[in-house]
């Protein structure tokens, strides 16, 4: 019986030596460190506007009317438009291509039912690779006043149909006239352009006025096409203006000659028409315009209160003319004189010639 009591003792010594043992092995073993799971990168924001809405109009009959131009993008689809939330195919609003390259605009128009005066209508655009947006004030009617814009020349020369051709750092001009039943309010005007430097003189118009908008393309827009938009704006109502401007290679290497050429004109004005207030004293600032043409050379000089656009063919005499057009600015849309010399080499007097429409 004693054997037996302590065979069964040493037993549970041997077993409980084996659990402290245990313990102990694991307690001072080292606890391994888990291998960290990397973290995805994030992904590259988009910078700025890439599909941008523009031109949106809205009708309390309910005509939806809006612009689409793709920025940066080489390409994209346009697949859907949502009107507050009713969704209508790209199609069904327009018959133009849904297949978009960078820099291209397509136009949408549809009768969606009607809305309230005032109701603000919210338009998506569906498309990949990214989606636009933008808002606009349900109007009852068309304004008592319209908004006309024109570039300066009124037919410029371009490569691209419907563009206005451009280098870096030409002064791009546009006129903003307005026409109102209302004569006495006045008339907001703004404009953009993606890629150019855009100023605008004076910012509010009435009937007998004329705005100026100068766009000035910089050096990352050669080889693009700009698209400038011109808004006038009285009591919540809207009128916008598109315009392309496409951006060549090139300088301006005409500014001398052009001098040259006006100066030709100055002293006789300053006789013959004093009543203009030009004269060797007046203080020019110059641009070149349609720079691909190069038979007739265009520029443009501005002083204070002029504008005279300087025109000359390069030929041999007797068809080596040069021309001079002049504008008063902000009162005029137009040139009211316009001017020539016969012959350059023949050194000919100046004479008054009518106003061509194209200027």
């Amino acid at each position: 019986m004693k054997t037996q009591t302590l065979v069964a003792t040493v037993a549970v010594i041997i077993v409980i030596g084996t659990i402290v043992g245990v313990t102990y092995y694991y307690a001072a073993s080292p606890t391994p460190t888990p291998t960290p799971t990397p973290t995805p990168p994030l992904p590259t924001p988009i910078p700025g506007i890439q599909l941008y809405v523009q031109n949106l109009t809205v009708w309390t009959n309910g005509t939806v009317s809006f612009k689409v131009t793709l920025y940066e993008y080489e390409s994209g689809v346009l697949k859907a438009v949502s009107v507050n939330n009713t969704r209508y195919s790209w199609s069904d609003g327009s018959s133009e291509s849904a297949d978009m390259l960078k820099g291209e605009t397509r136009n949408w128009s549809m009768d969606v039912g009607s809305f309230n005066e005032g109701d603000i209508v919210h338009v998506v655009v569906e498309a990949t690779p990214e989606w636009g947006s933008d808002q606009a004030i349900a109007q009852s009617s068309s304004p008592s006043w319209e908004m006309k814009v024109t570039p300066r020349p009124t037919i410029p020369m371009t490569i691209t149909e419907g563009a206005i051709s451009s280098i870096v750092g030409q002064r791009c001009i546009f006129l903003v006239v307005v026409e109102d039943e209302e004569q006495g309010q006045s008339v907001k005007i703004s404009a953009t352009a993606l890629g150019a430097n855009v100023t605008v003189y004076p910012q509010a118009i009435i009937p007998g006025q004329v705005g100026e908008i100068t766009v000035i393309p910089d050096k990352a827009s050669v080889g693009k096409n700009l698209t400038v938009t011109v808004n006038g704006e009285r009591d919540g109502l809207k009128q916008t203006k598109t315009f392309t401007v496409e951006v060549l290679e090139g300088e301006d290497d005409l500014a001398q000659k052009a001098t040259e050429m006006r100066d030709k004109f100055i002293p006789w004005l300053a006789t013959k028409y004093p009543e203009l207030g030009i004269s060797n004293e007046t203080k020019w600032t110059g641009t070149i315009v349609n720079p691909r043409i190069l038979v007739v050379m265009h520029y443009i000089f501005l002083s204070e209160d002029w504008e005279i656009y300087v025109t000359w063919h390069v030929t041999i005499q007797p068809h080596d003319w040069t021309r001079i057009y002049l504008r008063h600015r902000f009162t005029e849309s137009r040139p009211s004189y316009a001017f020539e010399i016969s012959s350059v080499e023949a050194q000919g007097e100046p004479h008054a010639i009518e106003v061509p429409e194209w200027v």
